[in-house]
């Protein structure tokens, strides 16, 4: 019948609340417990106010542009969080054939996520304190140098001799291979008289004590590091 028809197709129709309580019920779990704790946060607070009661049929790029107009005093990210589950909830209710698939592009805001940390100068001079007096001064020098250079963590612990040219006053970083930059690429990082000192210090160390070893920061044995509890 008509009516037979008509709920056939309302099934494969459904409002974004209940694909939204599927969805969660499903993949709550999958996730981490605060990760879908947050996720349900933003979609009733964000999505559901404004879309849950339509069917998907009905949804038009419009309604996402309510959705973060009506978030004007949020961040880019939280934004961005919110269309994102609208997204994941659609196809997910797509696969389950709760729904079928929008017929346009859920555009989400470009996040900038990008955040410049550093010390204030009394915290650089409380590091410098008690850099000066830690009990293992190979680690007190390798998180100088780290802060220095701007070195990374993998890049300070593959590092060999024959990467330093003092005359030069270079560091060379090399290849993915030896944990290097990204990208794969040999990077050259300039190094002042200070650094110079603090290797030519390292290097006298590390001969003393690993004399066989090819790494001027080495670990256990002499091996390449692959973490130091030390700098936590």
């Amino acid at each position: 019948t008509q009516k037979e028809i008509r709920q056939e197709q309302a099934k494969k129709d459904r409002p974004i609340n209940e694909i939204a309580d599927e969805y969660f019920k499903i993949k709550g779990p999958e996730m981490k417990g605060k990760g879908a704790r947050i996720d349900r946060y933003r979609y009733d607070k964000y999505v559901n106010p404004i879309l849950g009661t339509k069917p998907v049929s009905q949804l038009s790029q419009l309604d996402t542009v309510k959705i973060t107009r009506n978030m004007e005093d949020k961040s880019t990210s939280s934004k961005w969080a919110a269309l994102e589950i609208l997204r994941r909830v659609i196809n997910f209710g797509v696969k389950y054939e709760m729904c079928k698939p929008i017929n346009f592009k859920i555009e989400l805001p470009k996040k900038n996520n990008k955040v410049t940390e550093y010390l204030e100068a009394e915290q650089v001079q409380h590091l410098f304190q008690t850099l000066e007096n830690w009990p293992s001064q190979d680690v007190a020098r390798m998180l100088k140098l780290a802060f220095f250079t701007g070195i990374r963590r993998g890049e300070i612990f593959a590092l060999q001799e024959s990467d330093v040219d003092f005359v030069q006053g270079l560091i060379f970083l090399k290849g993915p291979e030896r944990e290097g930059p990204k990208g794969g690429e040999t990077t050259a990082v300039p190094i002042n008289e200070t650094v110079k000192n603090l290797l030519k210090e390292q290097l006298e160390w590390k001969n003393i004590n690993y004399p066989d070893s090819p790494y001027l920061f080495p670990g256990r044995g002499g091996r390449m590091r692959t973490h130091c509890s030390a700098v936590k």
